[in-house]
């Protein structure tokens, strides 16, 4: 609460109220400014856009704009391993009707084969690991770099309405998991598709219908893992948004040491970090359900 100890109408207020008030003040304006977040300038709230899977990847592009001589050959590398890898099973049921018949001469070649495309598969893989690694780390600090000179470019408004823990979370969690997804999507996304495109070709010369029976298995499979692709997103925004409210309250608890101390108030700084992390915690085992 605040209480009046400067006379003439002067009032002190605490924190915790400022922010609640402040809460109130954005909750009680139009749909257009409730998402102020923690993006505040000095003429009040700003704006902030959804972020949707496409804007995702409209950002990623332009993070990676700069490494694109390291992106692209990090997605040659991982399309040349994953066409090794699905051609793999067909040079090795080769090699075993060429047993099965006693064709010495196709056994032959198909011990080649299956041996090149053993060989390939392994140094592109090495290769692979080590391009997507080179990727993420320059990404990870050209972006933190652009993080670090966003946050020193805000108004006056932003920093007061901000706590230096949930700035220093912006740069390491956040920065981490918004990150993260990159270099998965680099080898999950590209080269399933890849898989799929050449896993299909493989199994349409096979046996067509075998392969029109398989795809009646992918739409519900598709429709499951996209519903809980978006419940899942929303639950470890909240996850994280949590673990940032709980370092800000250490941030501030261990920069005001002294003040905490002679205040007694220890123990409301702990049970204040164990309430952020206690919620954060339950977040967490409901998602691994």
């Amino acid at each position: 609460g605040g209480r009046n100890t400067g006379g003439w109408g002067a009032f002190s207020m605490c924190t915790n109220c400022y922010r609640k008030h402040a809460s109130k003040a954005i909750q009680s304006k139009s749909a257009s400014e409730t998402q102020a977040g923690i993006l505040v300038g000095d003429k009040g709230p700003k704006v902030r856009d959804k972020l949707t899977v496409s804007t995702y990847c409209k950002r990623v592009l332009v993070l990676l704009r700069p490494l694109a001589g390291a992106t692209c050959f990090a997605l040659v590398a991982v399309c040349v391993t994953q066409v090794l890898s699905v051609y793999l099973p067909k040079a090795q049921g080769d090699l075993i009707n060429s047993l099965v018949v006693e064709d010495a001469e196709s056994f032959d070649r198909d011990v080649v084969v299956f041996g090149s495309l053993i060989v390939g598969v392994i140094v592109f893989s090495a290769i692979t690991s080590t391009s997507v690694t080179i990727m993420y780390t320059k990404l990870y600090t050209n972006a933190a770099q652009t993080l670090f000179a966003a946050l020193m470019s805000q108004d006056i408004a932003f920093y007061d309405n901000a706590m230096t823990g949930q700035l220093t979370s912006r740069l390491t969690n956040d920065l981490s998991q918004a990150t993260f997804p990159i270099p998965t999507m680099v080898n999950s996304l590209l080269a399933n598709t890849v898989m799929l495109v050449v896993g299909t070709f493989v199994c349409v010369t096979t046996s067509w219908r075998l392969t029109l029976l398989s795809f009646t298995f992918l739409s519900p499979v598709a429709y499951i893992t996209g519903t809980y692709t978006r419940w899942a997103s929303t639950i470890q925004a909240s996850q994280w948004t949590y673990i940032s409210d709980a370092q800000g309250c250490a941030t501030q608890a261990l920069g005001n040491v002294r003040t905490v101390r002679s205040h007694c108030a220890s123990d409301i700084e702990l049970e204040a970090y164990a309430g952020h992390m206690q919620k954060s915690m339950k977040i967490g085992i409901k998602n691994a359900w």
